[in-house]
């Protein structure tokens, strides 16, 4: 064979819609400034301040009790796995009093451990997979333990009644596919 080859690459996120279909009513893609995909997502609890959610598997509204039964039993969610080059992207609104006091987003593993091996990446940006908040270096962060993104006074700074969208994206690939478990900042629902 001579000449150019074309190679098609999906990555199973065709289930979703590619245009916001509003808070609190499902999943919606996207790509980010560099071409990435990114899966944007409700939390698992509407307006759920403070709660656990077990990702990828336990988002729009998806509810479990525990780490190894139901939605967060699954390392997928609507075609997507947390892998290298692959955003899931979890919409909140800041509350009224948000920013008074340090409050933070903790990202580990599913079932209790540290986040591993998949070293997570771990932002907070205006816009789904776009460029992490400037006000701090606790606005992005990874690591392979538990990841933490700090709002409040000497951390990211946020406005009250805002839209924000905390991404999460796997750097290192990693078999099987990983599961989080994270909990909310009290300054978001």
């Amino acid at each position: 064979m001579t000449g150019a080859c074309a190679v098609t690459v999906s990555f199973g996120l065709n289930q979703a819609p590619t245009s916001d279909p509003g808070r609190w009513t499902g999943s919606w893609q996207t790509t980010d400034a560099t071409g990435r995909p990114v899966l944007v997502v409700d939390q698992s609890f509407v307006q759920g301040a403070g709660v656990i959610d077990y990702l990828p598997g336990c988002v729009n509204q998806g509810v479990t009790n525990n780490s190894a039964s139901g939605c967060a039993a699954s390392n997928s969610y609507g075609g997507f796995s947390f892998v290298p080059g692959k955003v899931l992207a979890i919409r909140f609104r800041t509350t009224s009093s948000a920013g008074a006091t340090v409050q933070i987003f903790q990202l580990g593993g599913a079932d209790g451990g540290n986040t591993g091996a998949s070293v997570p990446r771990l932002w907070l940006s205006t816009t789904a997979g776009g460029p992490a908040l400037a006000s701090s270096p606790w606005c992005d962060v990874k690591g392979s333990s538990s990841v933490r993104v700090a709002t409040g006074p000497g951390y990211c700074q946020i406005t009250q009644g805002t839209d924000y969208y905390l991404n999460i994206e796997a750097t290192v690939l990693t078999s099987p596919y990983p599961r989080f478990k994270l909990n909310e900042n009290l300054d978001f629902y």
